[in-house]
C-alpha cells in the first residue's frame, strides 16, 4: 500500500490490486482514527481496505500539522 500526501489530497494506491483512491486529508484522517474502511472501488465489485493507524501515523501527524 502506497500513501502519498499532497497539499489538498491523500492518494492511496494498492499495487496488489492496481486500485487507487483519492480523498481530502481531513477525511482520510477521520477514517483512519475511527477505524473505518476506505472504499477503493464501487463498480463492478466494491473493494475496501482498512489501514491501521500504526502504518500511517506519520501521514496523520503531517495532516494535523497543516490543519
Amino acid at each position: 500500500m502506497e500513501i502519498t500526501l499532497k497539499e489538498d489530497a491523500v492518494i492511496i494506491y494498492d499495487p496488489a490490486s492496481g486500485l487507487e483512491c483519492t480523498m481530502r486529508p481531513q477525511k482520510f484522517r477521520r477514517k483512519i482514527l475511527s477505524g473505518s474502511k476506505i472504499r477503493m472501488r464501487t463498480f463492478p465489485i466494491p473493494a475496501y481496505v482498512q489501514i491501521p493507524y500504526e502504518d500511517v501515523c506519520d501521514v496523520i501527524k503531517a495532516i494535523e500539522e497543516h490543519s
